[in-house]
């Protein structure tokens, strides 16, 4: 069997982007709640300090992870060969994964509506004595 190396889809780094910005937006709209009542509707509610810490709070976590999630994604990449399926992903902390085809169990196939969107999805490896160890979860 030939080797065959691959890297996931582009269209996996835009939908991460795209739920990293309705995240961001819901917690931002959240963050200004207060401001935005008493600007709209006159209401006076104390919390224009939070507000700004919150912003602030959610701005200097939110604009790392933006920049994280495309290296990230040039981190991933995957090799089928003739005896295993291995993996490799990491930034900053490397890990590599093979799982041999004699420990295979099952194969599964997600898609949220987002993945379906963009014709991408997630396959999910589960092996032999793993499932246990890590809550019945595919690795």
């Amino acid at each position: 069997m030939n080797e065959i190396n691959f890297k996931p889809e582009q269209a996996l780094r835009t939908v991460w982007i795209i739920v990293w910005f309705i995240t961001y937006l819901l917690a931002m709209i959240g963050a200004i709640a207060p401001w935005l009542a008493e600007a709209v509707f006159g209401a006076r509610i104390d919390g224009s300090v939070a507000t700004l810490v919150m912003t602030v709070s959610f701005t200097l976590v939110g604009l790392p992870i933006l920049v994280w999630l495309p290296a990230y994604h040039r981190s991933l990449e995957y090799r089928i060969d003739a005896d295993a399926v291995r993996g490799k992903r990491g930034v900053f902390w490397k890990r590599a994964v093979t799982v041999p085809y004699a420990k295979i169990t099952n194969i599964d196939i997600t898609q949220g509506p987002l993945q379906r969107a963009f014709g991408i999805g997630n396959l999910h490896v589960q092996t032999a004595g793993a499932s246990a160890s890590q809550g019945g979860t595919a690795e």
